[in-house]
């Protein structure tokens, strides 16, 4: 993935982030506990997959054509600056893989999501993801896994909450969450605990 050790200043803030959800979704479709678990909210699982904009997926999916390799990537994202080799990337994986999508994760949230001015034109904003992105080998988002596909039933009721992208619309939401997966973790619940989890905000490349 053309990794150096040097950690760029946009790494921290975020970046952009592309994913194979189709091929993805098709394992995941595979694990008995996902088949005897239905969804917190009321559609078949490709549709959950066709709407979510999440950052749960297989980033960066390896090409057949080894000379297309993705652009310069970061623990798991490409700077915005390389937006057009980047998009030039995603073309390529939509013409190989079923279903490509591109995203831009925001980390750096305090009151408002922000993205760089020169991707407004081509993204739009999502909603927030709940959850950690520490490399394409270290993810996870509470949202896709114990709220859409949860068996908790106080975190599924977070499924009512979920927009048009399957995200949470609001901060205060997000904050709901957390907290709630807090005070589950206290109670011994068996839960996510490798990272701290934390709002995303999501911008997705207009389609």
């Amino acid at each position: 993935m053309n990794d150096s050790n040097e950690f760029p200043e946009f790494r921290s803030v975020g970046g952009l982030l592309v994913l194979d959800r189709v091929s993805w979704a098709t394992r995941l479709a595979s694990y008995p506990s996902r088949i005897i678990r239905p969804p917190a909210v009321p559609l078949k699982l490709e549709v959950i997959i066709r709407r979510y904009r999440g950052i749960e997926g297989e980033p960066w999916p390896p090409r057949k054509d080894i000379s297309s390799l993705p652009p310069y990537i970061c623990e798991g994202l490409a700077n915005p600056a390389n937006y057009p080799d980047v998009r030039v990337y995603i073309e390529l994986c939509s013409q190989e893989f079923l279903s490509s999508d591109l995203i831009y994760c925001d980390f750096l949230i305090s009151n408002e999501p922000d993205i760089p001015d020169y991707l407004r034109t081509d993204f739009s904003f999502c909603g927030y993801d709940c959850g950690f992105y520490l490399s394409e080998f270290g993810h996870y988002s509470a949202l896709f896994h114990e709220v859409i596909f949860g068996v908790n039933e106080k975190l599924r009721k977070f499924g009512e909450l979920l927009n048009e992208h399957l995200l949470l619309d609001s901060r205060n939401a997000v904050e709901d969450l957390t907290d709630l997966r807090k005070r589950l973790l206290d109670q011994g619940v068996d839960l996510e605990v490798d990272d701290e989890i934390h709002p995303i905000g999501i911008y997705g490349v207009i389609k």
